[in-house]
């Protein structure tokens, strides 16, 4: 629905902030660690991720790339909902997040706000295959470029609510009819006509 807002910081409240978009005033919850990168006012940018729920359409912020996908990547995540999401990156960075899985630390991960020893090993579990990537150089035609395409649309689709192995197999199946893809967008409409 929305890929990013730009507007005038009117609210700077954590975890909330409120952007002033040509009149239109948006509520997007941010996490720490990208309230901690806003400026007292001005122009911001924010990416943004919507929920929608059966009482409720809320906006989320982040000012980073890689902090939205793993906000998406923790959504696909079960019994991981937004709250806990925005809780875990507001206790930690997701490049430390992606460290901690990848390298199964799970005594690092449960020093982060919301995490036990049960949701550290499930966020290992379903998490460090994507985090890995998944998607094999012999898959992506040992192209690095054509790799990370991959990996974004598989988070694409996890954004979508397909699990992570749905969106790795038409991911797959979407680089088998497109090898060289020019961009996430490009592969990303290949891969929507693969989802199961």
């Amino acid at each position: 629905m929305f890929d990013f807002l730009r507007g005038k910081l009117v609210k700077r409240e954590m975890p909330a902030v409120a952007l002033d978009v040509n009149g239109v005033g948006y509520e997007l919850t941010v996490p720490l660690s990208s309230f901690e990168k806003l400026p007292a006012s001005g122009e911001v940018t924010l990416l943004t991720h919507v929920q929608v729920s059966e009482d409720a359409i809320r906006l989320y912020g982040f000012m980073t790339k890689q902090e939205r996908d793993m906000f998406r990547l923790l959504l696909g995540v079960n019994r991981i909902g937004p709250a806990l999401a925005v809780g875990m990156l507001s206790g930690c960075s997701a490049a430390l997040l992606r460290k901690y899985i990848v390298t199964e630390d799970v005594s690092a991960l449960q020093q982060v706000k919301g995490v036990g020893k049960k949701t550290a090993q499930r966020l290992i579990l379903e998490l460090k295959p994507a985090l890995e990537g998944e998607i094999t150089d012999s898959e992506s035609g040992g192209d690095e470029g054509v790799r990370q395409i991959a990996v974004d649309v598989v988070m694409a689709l996890i954004s979508l609510q397909d699990t992570r192995e749905q969106a790795e197999r038409a991911v797959r199946a979407a680089l088998k009819e497109l090898p060289n893809p020019s961009s996430a967008a490009e592969l990303t409409r290949v891969a929507l006509r693969h989802r199961t």
